[in-house]
């Protein structure tokens, strides 16, 4: 080291010049190289991603318009057990769809047969072709991309109807209005015009088969589920509890007692019936009592009276009037107003072929709750003297759900008592009738009951004992979506067929 700074020649820093220059282009083009395979790629799973989504919506057409509607049109006596395999079929410009499946899931409430729930899981797959490069690159071929959609339904039952009416009008060709106060928070349909006045809230699905609703003053619904449906099919209401007379008689439960009446008094776990004659007082000479297990069946080819506190799953019916003595409320109900805890196991339903009444007894408020002096029995602070508290399915398939001893004048009874106010009808369930019926009247300048309805959301997935599938006027089973995809994935198609469940 001297203190000199040797200067190379020229021709030499050149070299190193185009050494350094011909390095960068080198990373440059490998740079650009992986960067246009990764563009490629990218590109390439772009398309393969529209593809799948494609053949996925693809999957969800085959199950609207073949699986679904084949399904829609079978009998509701003739619905499939078992695998049923249907065509596929392509679709010009997008793809196509083929293995439609429809698959039967029996689902039972603790196993037992009374009570099952008729299921089907129907699938799809959608089929998309994509241009992809053989691997020598200089052609190209196609990769097909397939998708599974699954669509899970069940047949709709009355109890998944918190109100379900064929004729809104009365025997009396009146109007009863649904207005300030009302509030029904699972799902309605009428088979007619549903009428409405002022404010009543709904919280579910309205469906009628009218044009529009009657409007009346100060017309304003809320609704905060769905929009209402209108001109929406029939929902077929039978005249006779077919299902629940064969289910009773193959359990032995079928009582056929000309000129008897039959009081059944439900006791926890098991239920007492009176044998008496029609018309005559209540005698409590001739009786027995039958369990009431997770699926029981009851049938009385006559008139009916019901009472007590119900442990277990039952569905008991009459041909003639079921009268309500008492509260008919579950073991682990509130004993004021019916409301049962989701955990409650406990379920009942009460069917008529006529009408279902709430009796004109002291325990349902009979001559204004036992108050006197021009006051209203609403006051009345007895609970053993005043309303009636109701936890069921009720089904009154002749004609109403209503009260007896309304102070007609022209029926033969009209109360000394003015009012006749008797309280509050507390219904913890739904109900189904033929035609709407009255539980308040303006005789005696007010006569029967408040409402206090609440839909037991429990119905929708545990349905009384030989209850009753929803049809339309054709005999065609009506369904429930349950969800749409979300299930166990098969590895083997997956990996075959490149197929997978969206949610």
């Amino acid at each position: 080291m001297n203190g000199r700074i040797d200067i190379l020649p020229a021709q030499q820093q050149g070299g190193f010049v185009m050494v350094a220059i011909m390095a960068v282009i080198t990373v440059l083009l490998a740079t650009s190289i992986a960067f246009m395979r990764w563009s490629t790629d990218e590109s390439f799973q772009s398309v393969r991603s529209a593809a799948a989504m494609q053949a996925y919506y693809l999957g969800q057409m085959g199950i609207v318009e073949k699986g679904f509607q084949w399904l829609r049109t079978r009998p509701a006596s003739d619905l499939p057990i078992g695998e049923t395999p249907l065509p596929g079929r392509n679709v010009p410009g997008y793809g196509r769809y083929e293995t439609v499946k429809i698959f039967y899931l029996p689902s039972m409430s603790e196993g037992d047969f009374w009570s099952i729930e008729r299921r089907y899981r129907i699938s799809c797959i959608g089929v998309v072709k994509i241009p992809v490069q053989a691997t020598d690159r200089r052609r190209e071929t196609e990769q097909e991309i397939k998708r599974k959609a699954v669509l899970y339904v069940q047949v709709r039952n009355f109890a998944d109807y918190m109100y379900l009416s064929n004729e809104e009008l009365t025997s009396f060709g009146d109007r009863i209005k649904f207005w300030n106060g009302d509030t029904l928070n699972g799902r309605v349909h009428s088979n007619s015009m549903i009428a409405i006045m002022q404010s009543p809230v709904f919280y579910d699905q309205v469906t009628t088969t009218a044009e529009d609703f009657w409007r009346g003053s100060a017309y304003n619904p809320i609704f905060h589920g769905p929009l209402p449906i209108f001109r929406a099919p029939r929902v077929e209401i039978p005249e006779l509890a077919q299902r629940l007379r064969e289910g009773a008689s193959e359990q032995g439960n079928f009582l056929d007692y000309q000129g008897k009446t039959i009081r059944a008094c439900f006791n926890g776990g098991s239920v007492t019936l009176f044998r008496f004659d029609t018309g005559a007082p209540f005698d409590s000479t001739d009786s027995w009592s039958i369990p009431v297990g997770q699926g029981t069946c009851i049938f009385v080819n006559g008139p009916l009276e019901i009472k007590g506190t119900v442990t277990g799953k039952v569905t008991i019916g009459s041909h003639g009037t079921c009268r309500i003595l008492d509260n008919i409320r579950y073991s682990d109900s509130n004993v004021r107003t019916g409301v049962t805890p989701t955990s409650s196991s406990n379920i009942l339903g009460i069917v008529s072929e006529t009408d279902v009444k709430i009796a004109n007894t002291p325990e349902n408020g009979r001559e204004n709750s036992g108050i006197t002096g021009g006051q209203s029995g609403n006051n009345q602070t007895n609970q053993a003297r005043t309303s009636v508290v109701i936890t069921a399915a009720i089904v009154a398939l002749g004609e109403s759900f209503t009260f007896e001893n309304q102070n007609d004048p022209d029926s033969g009874y009209v109360c000394d008592c003015q009012p006749d106010d008797r309280g509050t009808i507390y219904v913890f369930g739904s109900i189904t009738q033929m035609r709407r019926g009255y539980v308040h009247r303006s005789t005696r300048s007010s006569t029967g009951y408040l409402k206090k309805y609440v839909y037991d959301k429990r119905l929708l997935r545990t349905r009384p004992p030989c209850f009753f599938d929803v049809t339309d006027d054709q005999g065609h089973a009506l369904f429930n979506v349950v969800q749409w995809g979300q299930g166990k994935e098969y590895a083997p198609d997956n990996e075959q067929w490149n197929v997978v469940r969206y949610n």
